[in-house]
Formats: structure tokens, C-alpha cells, sequence
């Protein structure tokens, strides 16, 4: 971190003023029975204005504000919340420290450590982040500071390490997610609470076929997934386990994504914490759970990116569909090139 703020002030004398602007619509509706989350409208609007100064090669400074206000209930349910952060893209190592956009990452975090609600109100991570690429490899590790200790909330802190080798000329490739989930105490708390550790590890192989075969991409990953918890109020370890199986192909302006998991509750306290605790969907608290998505890309232009998606999600007796629009316009001094592109 001081090799980073030194590296800044030494390039003051040669900064640049940049400003950006990301603006995001989602509808999403899901209808089907209430297992494992209840079936409602999610429709808003979120924007996230930005400036700041770039140094070049000594990085940037940045700043500025997301906005998410749900649609038709005024200003009902809004939430505005703080973007601070330096950053640092260098040759194959880079970093930022703040309150940075979670854009910055290489690559998004499966769905049973990462869900779509999450993506849609905790836009910015709060806390530092280092990665390392290489041709076609990378790897990232990052801290994200969930939720400060108060006399009401549970201190709440992630850290999540993923990367990817992947072959330079052969089709071959492996990986590995690695998140740490720690739900402290509240101030002055009670007897009756306890800390929750909660660690998964999911790693994977995988072929990406995009180059030999008639499609636009495919790629299809196997691997093991494995959660080891543990509650103090009991004090033994949890350590439930299963595979999963994903394949996304594309052609044109379609998308076909499956994710298939089977096995061990992987979020065994979800009844007890939610989302509090845990990050990812709450059907992996199910032992069989498959989700297919089919999407296309109606507009695709360099600062437009509208698309529509079907998601349907099946666990044994439950079933919920997804209907979701989606309209992201990104304009400024940087764009589209800070854009990921995973």
C-alpha cells in the first residue's frame, strides 16, 4: 500500500483529470414457489458518476457515488453509497485499495460463493485487491470489508483468491475459488451469539473450444466444491461436499450457460444466517440444484449493452423462472476500456 501512495505522489506533477459514468437498469422478475428465496419484481436503476486523476504508470485516484433507486416508489428504498479508491495497473501486477467497482476484477465469482441480488446492490468492494496476469492466466486475491461492528450489527468480513491457468496453444485449463466468510459479534453482544467461520474451496479443470468448433465460445469446467464451517455455539466443524458441472457456449447474439451442482448442502446454515453470512445463491443449500440461463444480446455497441435473459433454477421439488432485462450504458474519459471482460 505505501509502495502504491509513494508511486502516486511522486506522479502528481503529471496527472490527468478523468471522469466516467455508469449507468444500469435492471428488471428482473421471478415467479415460482418460495423454498429457497421468495418470488418478487426486482426493478431499478443504479448509477455510479465518477473522477478522479490518472498518474499513468504511477496509477490513478478516483471517486464518487453509486445510486440505486428502485423504480415507481419515488425516492422509497434508495441507497446512495461512497466510491474512494487509488489504483495501480502495472505490467502483470495490479491493486487497488478503497472503495473500489467490482468491474475491476479479472473474473466474477461462481454462484455458489456470489449471487445476483449481491451484484445488483453491493456494486463496490470495500477493502484491497491484487492480481497477477500472465498471456492467459491470472490470479486475484481481495478483502472485502462487509459490515463495520456496531451495537446492532455483526462485524463481517470476505476474502475471496481465485485464478485460472490456462494452456497458451492447448484447449486445457485449471483453477481454483477459494472464499473466506468470518461473522462476528456485535458490540456488547450477548451470551447467546457466537462467531461463524466459513471457508469453500471449489477447484476445477476445464476446456475452452471456442477456436474449434462452429460457435462463437465454448467452454465446459468440472469440479469439486467444499464448504468447512464451523459455529462456536457448537464448536464442531461442518464439511459438506459435491461437484459441479458448467458449460457456456455462445454464437452471435445468443448465450447458453447450465450450471449443475450435486452433493452436500453447501450452505448448511442458511436458515440460520442467510445472507448475512453467506454470498452465494441460496439454492446451493439444496443437494441438487441445476440453473440454465439463455440470453441474447439485443444491442451490443461500444457504450450500450442491452440484453434479455431467461434463468430457470430447479432443485428437487422447488423451481423458480427468471425474467430479467438488463440496459448498461458506460461513457467517458476511460471507457469501454476498464470494462471486464469475462
Amino acid at each position: 500500500m505505501l509502495m502504491f501512495l509513494s508511486a502516486a505522489f511522486a506522479a502528481a506533477g503529471q496527472s490527468r483529470f478523468y471522469w466516467d459514468v455508469d449507468f444500469t437498469t435492471v428488471f428482473d422478475n421471478r415467479e415460482g414457489d418460495r423454498d429457497h428465496t421468495a418470488p418478487e419484481t426486482i426493478f431499478f436503476t443504479r448509477l455510479s458518476p465518477e473522477v478522479g486523476f490518472d498518474f499513468g504508470s504511477a496509477g490513478r485516484v478516483g471517486g464518487g457515488v453509486v445510486w440505486v433507486q428502485p423504480i415507481a416508489c419515488q425516492w422509497n428504498g434508495k441507497r446512495v453509497s461512497p466510491t474512494l479508491y487509488y489504483r495501480l495497473d502495472g505490467g502483470r501486477w495490479s491493486g487497488s485499495v478503497g472503495i473500489f467497482p467490482r468491474t475491476q476484477l479479472i473474473e466474477e465469482l461462481p454462484s455458489f460463493m456470489w449471487c445476483d441480488s449481491l451484484s445488483y446492490f453491493r456494486s463496490n468492494i470495500r477493502g484491497a485487491l491484487l492480481q497477477w496476469r500472465s498471456q492467459r492466466s491470472f490470479a486475484e486475491i481481495y478483502l472485502d470489508w462487509r459490515q463495520m461492528q456496531t451495537a446492532s450489527k455483526r462485524e463481517s468480513f470476505a476474502i475471496a483468491v481465485h485464478g485460472r491457468w490456462q494452456h497458451p496453444s492447448a484447449p486445457l485449463m485449471g483453477g481454483a475459488y477459494v472464499t473466506m466468510n468470518h461473522l462476528a459479534l456485535t458490540k456488547n453482544a450477548p451470551e447467546d451469539m457466537h462467531i461463524v467461520d466459513n471457508f469453500m474451496a471449489a477447484p476445477y479443470v476445464g476446456v475452452d473450444l471456442s477456436h474449434r468448433t462452429g460457435l462463437d465460445s465454448l467452454r465446459v469446467r468440472a469440479g469439486a466444491a467444499v464448504t468447512i464451517e464451523r459455529n462456536r455455539a457448537f464448536g464442531d466443524w461442518r464439511a459438506p461436499a459435491g461437484g459441479w458441472l458448467e458449460l457456456v457456449a455462445s454464437w452471435k447474439m445468443l448465450q447458453l450457460k447450465n450450471m449443475l451442482y450435486a452433493g452436500g448442502h453447501l450452505l448448511p446454515s442458511y436458515g440460520l444466517f442467510g445472507a448475512e453470512l453467506y454470498q452465494g445463491e441460496p439454492y446451493y443449500a439444496a443437494d441438487f440444484y441445476n440453473r440454465t440461463e439463455v440470453s441474447c444480446a439485443i444491442v451490443r455497441r461500444r457504450h450500450v449493452d442491452l440484453r434479455a435473459e431467461l434463468d430457470f433454477n430447479v432443485t428437487p421439488g422447488s423451481f423458480q423462472f427468471y425474467q430479467r432485462i438488463t440496459l448498461r450504458v458506460t461513457f467517458g474519459s476511460s471507457y469501454p476500456l476498464r470494462l471486464r471482460t469475462d
